[in-house]
């Protein structure tokens, strides 16, 4: 089975267009200036778990990231060669992983993305992604400081106009970030607990829980701790997280 699912990705990786970083179009152009008119004039953000007032200091501002925009459209061609409409098509790596292959830094603590097909326009695809609510909650996320964007048209595809949009926290030039160097306390891998709490102050936060169940829905190993999140684990944690209780 992993044999086929290889054969598979390298497959689809051939039939996929080698995709540097590139100079945004006049839409994609036209979809930034929209969302951050939209999150400018908004008076609350997305959380994780409230619509909250914009943290103090934090910019509504979201930068156009090479490396995230160079993902999206990545997937945008995986979507039309595979006719698939999904976050993770056929033989192609998960969001978290095709990002940083993409040359986005690996150290980033949120990620997440809008697909869409058949929209002409950036008024229109921002307006459908408006009125459906996990979209729209994605473009108000508060720890979204960077944004990837692509606009493909392919007349010969299902729906013509694909969008992808990748959101995430950190601010990049679009070069790949180097590897981090290994800890001279710690040569293997952490406990799950610890890889999970990004910011090493014992406690699940909002952030924290987005990751996990993250890595737990799409079955990827947590970075540092080298395993999966179990059912019982992502239980666990969302307990912690509600109640704002610390990793025991």
């Amino acid at each position: 089975m992993r044999t086929t699912l290889a054969c598979l990705f390298i497959f689809t990786l051939l039939l996929l267009p080698k995709l540097d970083a590139h100079a945004q179009t006049n839409t994609e152009l036209e979809f930034l200036a929209i969302i951050n008119e939209y999150r400018s004039l908004s008076e609350a953000c997305w959380s994780g778990r409230d619509l909250i007032p914009w943290p103090s200091g934090s910019s509504k501002q979201l930068a156009l990231s090479p490396a995230l925009s160079v993902a999206a459209k990545q997937h945008n061609y995986a979507m039309i060669q595979t006719n698939c409409t999904l976050h993770t098509c056929p033989g192609e790596l998960p969001l978290r992983q095709r990002v940083v292959v993409a040359g986005y830094p690996s150290n980033f603590g949120f990620m997440s993305e809008n697909i869409a097909g058949g929209f002409e326009t950036a008024v229109d695809v921002f307006d459908v992604w408006r009125q459906s609510q996990g979209h729209h909650l994605n473009m108000l996320n508060c720890w979204s400081h960077a944004i990837g964007i692509s606009m493909v048209y392919e007349p010969n595809s299902l729906a013509w106009w694909y969008w992808t949009t990748d959101f995430s926290d950190i601010i990049d030039s679009g070069t790949p970030a180097p590897d981090p160097a290994p800890s001279p306390k710690n040569n293997g891998p952490k406990p799950l607990m610890e890889a999970l709490d990004i910011d090493d102050n014992q406690i699940i936060g909002d952030k924290e829980i987005m990751n996990a169940i993250s890595y737990w829905v799409s079955g990827t190993q947590v970075p540092g701790a080298d395993q999966t999140i179990e059912d019982g684990v992502i239980d666990d944690l969302i307990d912690l997280w509600v109640m704002g209780e610390p990793i025991s």
